[in-house]
């Protein structure tokens, strides 16, 4: 195998030799598997890999137990796919998620079921709201707690407001996801400062949306 081979897009195996346990990947970036490689290298030499079942395998067994391999070259536009196709039949014991990632903008949702897209989305709110929750925090926080895109809903006014009160909000409509607080401004017709007040939770709701992040 040589470094050129490896510098092309594809689907990949990481090998426990001593329990024979794998980890199923794909890689579509520019500089193909090798980066990946380095990338899973790099992590579980820090101790900070995002799969922690294959961090507490590599901390236990060592670095000499697990070997790289490629399964197969591909078209960076055929990874996910080919990534779920392996992943079912070779049914890797260190994937956290059976169903195959986002790559080179393909989203791995639509391999999935509505049934599951919810439940997934339901899910990835909750994290997100569990680590924001009635405290102002920095976009920085809530991107280190796994935020990236946010989701924007039409304001339900639910509770009438008072004197000395403030009214309570539920989500209505879904309007749409961003990445940028800029981009959303432009297209609401809003002050991205208002959107960033919200999604700190100093504001419940703006000119009658409500902003909130999810985990990416």
């Amino acid at each position: 195998m040589t470094m050129e081979n490896l510098k092309k897009t594809g689907i990949y195996k990481i090998t426990n030799a001593i329990n024979n346990k794998t980890y199923i990947g794909s890689a579509a970036g520019k500089h193909g598997i090798q980066q990946r490689f380095q990338d899973h290298r790099k992590a579980l030499h820090k101790n900070r890999h995002r799969n922690i079942h294959l961090q507490r395998a590599w901390n236990r067994y060592g670095e000499n137990s697990f070997s790289f391999e490629v399964i197969e070259y591909c078209d960076k536009f055929e990874c996910i796919l080919r990534e779920q196709h392996y992943i079912d039949t070779l049914i890797p014991d260190y994937n956290i998620c059976k169903i195959a990632g986002n790559t080179a903008g393909i989203n791995c949702e639509d391999l999935m079921s509505l049934d599951a897209i919810k439940i997934k989305r339901q899910k990835q709110s909750q994290n997100i709201s569990k680590a924001l929750k009635n405290k102002k925090k920095s976009d920085e926080h809530a991107i280190r707690c796994g935020a990236k895109y946010f989701n924007v809903y039409k304001a339900v006014c639910a509770q009438q407001r008072k004197r000395g009160q403030s009214a309570i909000y539920i989500k209505g409509t879904h309007v749409g996801r961003w990445l940028k607080r800029s981009e959303c401004a432009s297209i609401l017709g809003i002050d991205e400062k208002f959107i960033r007040r919200c999604l700190q939770n100093i504001r419940t709701q703006s000119h009658g949306y409500i902003f909130e992040y999810e985990v990416a």
